[in-house]
Parts: structure tokens; C-alpha cells; sequence
């Protein structure tokens, strides 16, 4: 009985490092949803530019989310006039 104790502890401890390393990668990311309000622009719009390969993303499996860096370096290069920008899927990753 001691011994199912202790594997279970050490499983709780496993299941808190998986958890933590999630919430440091959902910080890290965006949804869409939140994308659509730092952008000013609609879902479908970032949905369309995703499908373009012109905004980067990654996929955490079906969901596509935005690295919060590379939104912010992808907004910096629109705004000097950089409007050739494209992604391409070497930026885009699989995730899960």
C-alpha cells in the first residue's frame, strides 16, 4: 500500500511539471481571439492571413496559435512599410 502511495505522489509531481511547462507555453501564445484584439482586425480576416501563410503561427493540434514574439516582430515589419512579408511554413509548427 506505501508503495502505490508513493508511485501516485511521484505521478501527482509529473502531472504538476506538465502542467506548468502548458501554462509557460499558453503565455507564450495567443488564440486567435485575442490576436483579432491587438490587431484590430477580424477573426476570419486572421484566419485568412493564416491560411496565406502570411502571419506566423504554430498548431497545437487543431488549434492555431500566435507566438506573442514573432506577432510582435511581424506587426513591427508591417508597420516600416513592409508589406511583402511572408511567413511561409517554414515558421509554421506542429504541436501535440
Amino acid at each position: 500500500m506505501e508503495q502505490i502511495l508513493e508511485q501516485l505522489e511521484v505521478l501527482n509531481e509529473k502531472i504538476e511539471q506538465i502542467d506548468k511547462q502548458e501554462q509557460v507555453v499558453e503565455q507564450k501564445l495567443l488564440s486567435v481571439e485575442e490576436t483579432t484584439e491587438i490587431v484590430s482586425l477580424s477573426e476570419t480576416k486572421i484566419y485568412e492571413l493564416i491560411k496565406q501563410e502570411k502571419i506566423p503561427y504554430v498548431m497545437i493540434g487543431r488549434r492555431r496559435m500566435i507566438p506573442k514574439k514573432e506577432l510582435s516582430e511581424w506587426i513591427s515589419q508591417k508597420s516600416k512599410g513592409d508589406n511583402k512579408l511572408n511567413v511561409g511554413k517554414e515558421n509554421m509548427r506542429i504541436i501535440g
